[in-house]
């Protein structure tokens, strides 16, 4: 199988008219390379046992992290064998409230060397290929930390990165090694929202509303309409009585997910504790229409039915919501009832998703 791989990858290298970058990111993917992997390994004279498919399959397996791999085929035709891969891993941080993101080399915390695999002849048009894709990465740091390759592999790779735009650190490391700083940009972005969701959602629970307020808003700026950001964001700000910010948050959860109990009775919420006791009508009866058999929709709504001085109306609205023609039994509603103590407060992750 091999051997014909290598034959297959014959035919292309040496006459590279174009390169198609794809991105590996999952195991199964990855385990369909090996035998690619391997006749591009074999035919690379910088290769080492580090960057063979057995070693970093097995690394990238145990790794929790984000991680991808940038595999360049020459040309767009499905059939055509890959020629060079370039594995990554990613690390995203929230830190003193910014968020921070890095990009270094996989299995550089295990191995003594990282690197790329490429095909020899197809080193000249795949590596400034790969150091394009990656310069519109966005990235705040990219560490070639344990980085082993040829002189003339590492000019192909930099040369991209203008001394203008980019800061290079050169370490002292065993063969050369340096270290790329830049200015975030777009791409990596979405790989790391569920690891920055995890970790501000830790800070929350925490306490530590500063740095979870920054990683929420990190995750809205990439994906404006993240349910669970725009939920916990929302009840982080309203916890701090930030009902005018926290408003809009809400209401966009209600577009997103509109079958949810929880983004109505927050947004309705909001409007009361705000004093906007009319437009929080609505938000509580889609609660009661949602869920019936939920005290806190009839409750929420009971409350500002009675500010707005519509108190015959309440029996109406509950008769309307459930779509009944017998007067129901209800608890006796009282004036005084506020919402449930803590409602505001950040429940348990479990409790966040709907």
């Amino acid at each position: 199988m091999i051997q014909a791989v290598n034959r297959e990858l014959n035919t292309y290298v040496g006459k590279v008219p174009a390169v198609h970058i794809d991105i590996i990111d999952t195991l199964p993917s990855l385990a369909k390379l090996e035998n690619n992997w391997n006749a591009v390994y074999d035919a690379d004279p910088e290769a080492q046992i580090f960057l063979s498919w057995k070693w970093l399959s097995g690394w990238l397996a145990d790794f929790k992290g984000p991680w991808f791999i940038l595999a360049a085929k020459a040309g767009d035709s499905a059939d055509a064998p890959y020629v060079a891969f370039f594995p990554v891993r990613l690390q995203t941080t929230i830190e003193t409230a910014d968020v921070l993101s890095e990009m270094t080399m996989a299995g550089n915390s295990s191995a003594d060397y990282t690197g790329i695999v490429c095909a020899p002849d197809a080193e000249s048009k795949v590596i400034p290929a790969f150091a394009r894709h990656i310069k519109q990465m966005h990235w705040g740091h990219f560490n070639l930390e344990k980085v082993r390759m040829s002189e003339r592999r590492f000019r192909l790779l930099l040369a991209y990165f203008s001394k203008a735009n980019f800061q290079l650190t050169e370490l002292n490391r065993v063969g050369k090694a340096n270290g790329i700083d830049y200015t975030l940009d777009d791409s990596i972005r979405p790989r790391s929202i569920s690891d920055i969701l995890e970790q501000a959602t830790g800070l929350h629970q925490k306490g530590q509303t500063v740095e979870a307020e920054c990683g929420y808003r990190w995750i809205l700026q990439v994906e404006p309409k993240h349910a669970d950001a725009l939920h916990r964001l929302g009840e982080l700000l309203a916890a701090k009585g930030n009902y005018a910010e926290a408003k809009p948050l809400f209401r966009t959860l209600t577009v997103v997910r509109p079958d949810a109990v929880k983004a109505w009775l927050c947004l309705a919420q909001a409007c009361e504790n705000l004093g906007q006791h009319r437009e929080a009508v609505q938000p509580y009866l889609e609660a009661m229409r949602l869920r019936p058999d939920q005290a806190d929709g009839f409750a929420g709504l009971s409350r500002v039915l009675v500010k707005l001085g519509r108190i015959e109306d309440i029996n109406n609205a509950l008769l309307s919501t459930l779509g009944c023609t017998a007067k129901p039994s209800v608890r006796k509603w009282r004036a005084s009832d506020r919402p449930p103590a803590g409602l505001h407060k950040m429940p348990e992750a479990r409790q966040l998703s709907w």
